[in-house]
């Protein structure tokens, strides 16, 4: 019998909210309803549920599941073709003479291609999530929201990491608007503190608090040049895909009154 990855179990684990009885009864159901072998099965019903399985499913994996999956067809097809991007990415670089490096091996090079997938995401994420603050806001409270609502220790901190006199100095990006020189802990506050405009746009409250520690401990590594775990890469996905649907809603709503 097949053997579940039990980084993959546990990931199956969180995103169905149960424990691993439940999980592998899951599973099983699977099994029969595909005749794929257990491990496969697992995989496949990881993917139902969202999660990235590029680290647990090989490309025989992936083929076995697509003969068996037809829904998951589209799926397989994108994951296929992004790793043979990625193994086609490592012999290009290990073939440029002026990248090749005695003591850079395809696994970091790997890891290289994988930290600079989510380095974008992590760009679009906070970039969408500073603007649709920023649109809220400023429907909420008029154009110079900034200077009459927001805390002044966020002021105070934008300001400095403009100028560089306290902090190295941030490069600016799509203008000068201060809004561009908050990290995700202030535009937690600033959420927070004025959640009656939010709920306004978008029916309920909305917290970001619980994606800070993850997002800085994503942003930390990238910084620092280590790996992102598959672990964070996997609930960052999920993040990702959570708040486009954020940000569509409020897009919809603004648009609409």
């Amino acid at each position: 019998m097949s053997t579940i990855n039990q980084e993959l179990l546990g990931l199956l684990q969180e995103e169905v909210g149960t424990g691993k009885t439940q999980v592998y009864w899951l599973v099983a159901r699977k099994c029969e309803a595909t005749g794929l072998p257990r491990a496969q099965a697992a995989i496949a019903l990881a993917m139902e549920f969202g999660i990235d399985v590029s680290k647990y499913a090989t490309e025989y994996d992936l083929e076995t599941i697509r003969k068996s999956e037809p829904g998951l067809v589209s799926m397989i097809e994108g994951m296929l073709s992004r790793k043979k991007e990625i193994a086609q990415a490592i012999k290009e670089t290990q073939s440029q003479e002026t990248i090749r490096d005695p003591y850079v091996d395809s696994k970091m090079l790997a890891v290289a291609y994988k930290n600079a997938e989510v380095c974008a995401k992590l760009f679009i994420f906070e970039n969408s999530l500073r603007r649709v603050v920023s649109a809220v806001m400023e429907k909420e409270y008029g154009i110079d929201w900034w200077y009459d609502v927001t805390p002044r220790d966020i002021m105070y901190s934008t300001f400095d990491r403009r100028s560089g006199e306290k902090e190295p100095k941030w490069r600016g990006q799509f203008g000068a608007e201060p809004i561009y020189y908050t990290d995700i802990k202030d535009l937690s506050e600033i959420i927070n503190n004025r959640q009656e405009a939010f709920r306004k746009v978008l029916g309920k409250k909305l917290s970001i608090a619980t994606w800070i520690n993850l997002v800085e401990r994503i942003r930390t590594a990238l910084v620092h040049s280590n790996p992102v775990t598959q672990k964070e890469l996997d609930k960052f996905a999920v993040i990702f895909k959570q708040w486009n649907k954020i940000a569509w809603t409020v897009h919809k709503n603004l648009a609409a009154n």
